[in-house]
């Protein structure tokens, strides 16, 4: 098989295509203010037209329906319009189930450890940080649904549509121009659509581990297999963190465990992507596109949102 040769493109090409996926970023980033702060928002007409159902109930339900619309509609026509086959991207990969659990404890880890470090932002800014305040609470019936349909929205759904989204399509593109630029970029904009500064920090590093597994394995299906775990570990610390403490600790402690073995056995590999290969030219590329500029606005407007509301 002859060697495909690299294809060079003008800076006018290239603006061009990040304006294609980051166009869609930007209804992306406004649903997801809606998500957010959409509760409130929601509230006073649920009250009103529909008894049966109250602000953060129509939410998910609202996350639920547009979210994979976004993902396998909006974001499948990106595709095609970029010209790139995306269902390479979603080939299954045959990873030991060893080495794909120390990937997912890794996961894990990474996000308990930043998480835990971006926390201490509260304690001086007091930002906004519990979207869903029944998160936990299964004291009634209604509040068991609630905690239903969050678990299926945010371990379920969520991870399989950003996965698409920003490792299946953003990443993908941005790859093209340089594959570890792809890897950071694509991590950078993930966390940029996040509706606070401290999911913003958590995201960007569990954000990039993600886009070198999909890199590594040249598939998404193992980062979905290893978002999903992260999300299971994120939604049970919030769940029962206080109502059953020991276990959770054992949890975490188990999870940094297995972490560590993995990688003094090789099942985690820590060479990851080469810095020196990160260009600035790329990053003034990405950031003179008009979407992108928007994007980030959108993004400052919703950190803003995120400590006054």
């Amino acid at each position: 098989m002859a060697e495909r040769k690299p294809v060079v493109i003008s800076v006018k090409k290239a603006r061009a295509q990040i304006n294609v996926f980051g166009f869609s970023l930007i209804i992306c980033s406004a649903v997801s203010l809606l998500v957010w702060y959409g509760s409130e928002l929601l509230d006073p007409i649920a009250e009103r037209y529909f008894p049966l159902l109250d602000g953060d109930t129509m939410v998910i339900l609202m996350y639920m329906a547009v979210m994979p619309l976004m993902a396998f509609v909006l974001f499948r026509h990106t595709a095609h319009t970029l010209n790139f086959n995306y269902r390479d991207y979603l080939e299954k990969k045959d990873i030991p189930f060893w080495k794909m659990s120390a990937l997912c404890m890794a996961g894990a880890a990474i996000a308990i450890l930043v998480t835990a470090i971006a926390s201490t932002n509260v304690f001086f800014l007091k930002p906004r940080t519990v979207p869903f305040t029944f998160v936990g609470q299964f004291d009634t019936t209604t509040n068991i649904w609630k905690n239903v349909m969050y678990f299926v929205v945010f371990v379920m759904i969520k991870p399989i549509t950003d996965e698409f989204i920003f490792h299946g399509v953003v990443q993908r593109q941005l790859g093209h121009y340089s594959r570890d630029f792809g890897v950071f970029a694509s991590a950078l904009l993930y966390a940029m659509s996040q509706p606070t500064f401290s999911y913003a920090i958590v995201e960007l590093f569990v954000g990039w581990y993600l886009a070198w597994i999909a890199l590594r394995y040249h598939s998404i299906r193992p980062s979905i297999i290893a978002h999903s775990f992260v999300s299971l570990i994120s939604w049970a610390i919030t769940a029962f963190s206080t109502s059953v403490p020991f276990v959770i600790s054992f949890l975490v402690t188990a999870i940094y465990a297995i972490t560590i073995f993995g990688l003094f056995t090789g099942a985690i590999e820590y060479r990851l992507v080469k810095f020196k290969k990160l260009k600035l030219r790329l990053w003034k590329i990405l950031f003179s596109a008009w979407t992108i500029r928007v994007f980030t606005l959108l993004f400052l407007v919703t950190m803003v949102l995120s400590f006054i509301i």
